[in-house]
């Protein structure tokens, strides 16, 4: 499983817990999110490994100058953890506006391949 593909699957799922309106799922979605972030042992990584073998690891950038040694992706799991936990504790009546939108960003990222905060976040110097 790439991260194009797990982007594919989050996006649509961020959808139906909206649909579902159920705060339980939104806890674990969000718990999920900042376990990856803080871990680093994304979903796509797990799932690749168990199919390749304990030695498969995904390639590094060509670049080993970063000014942020960490990560965009697992920056990106605590972006979508902090937009979907302010939309549900600060903004509960409004906040499915700000969970769709992020459901919807990361779905056309999966599609297009082309994360526009994963290209911000590197703008800004994560690895």
């Amino acid at each position: 499983m790439t991260e194009k593909q797990f982007r594919l699957i989050s996006g649509p799922l961020v959808l139906l817990i909206i649909y579902l309106d159920s705060n339980p799922i939104y806890y674990a979605f969000i718990g999920i999110q900042l376990l990856e972030g803080i871990t680093n042992q994304r979903i796509p990584i797990i799932i690749s490994r168990l199919r390749h073998g304990k030695d498969h690891e995904f390639a590094e950038e060509v670049n080993p100058h970063y000014r942020i040694n960490f990560h965009a992706e697992r920056m990106l799991r605590f972006t979508t953890a902090l937009f979907i936990s302010c939309a549900v504790f600060l903004m509960p009546e409004h906040g499915w506006m700000l969970s769709s939108f992020v459901g919807l960003m990361l779905l056309l990222a999966g599609l297009t391949s082309i994360c526009p905060m994963i290209l911000l976040l590197r703008m800004i110097g994560f690895k």
